[in-house]
């Protein structure tokens, strides 16, 4: 099967703006007061989350300077344990 650019490119956008409603009606249920609906968990539930907060500000054209506070949730790894001197987990010897 052989695609046209412009084919392609149509393929693409139309997906994008598929993605972008679903995104945005995520958006819009989330900030919904009136609801009472949880966002569903995810599949495993992380030991520990953290969370980062900032804020910072933005000049933007329609009105000046805003402030804008900005978020992320992470999770992290634990790394084993290195003993100085000695090799890692995988040395047998000791």
């Amino acid at each position: 099967m052989q695609g046209t650019r412009t084919g392609s490119k149509e393929a693409t956008e139309d997906v994008g703006q598929v993605i972008a409603q679903k995104e945005q009606e995520a958006v819009e249920a989330a900030w919904d007061v009136r609801s009472s609906a949880l966002p569903p968990l995810p599949e495993k539930i992380p030991e520990r989350l953290y969370v980062s907060i900032d804020g910072t500000t933005v000049h933007t054209r329609e009105e000046g300077w805003k402030e804008i506070k900005v978020g992320t949730f992470y999770t992290t790894t634990a790394e084993p344990v290195r003993v100085p001197g000695r090799c890692p987990r995988n040395d047998l010897s000791n």
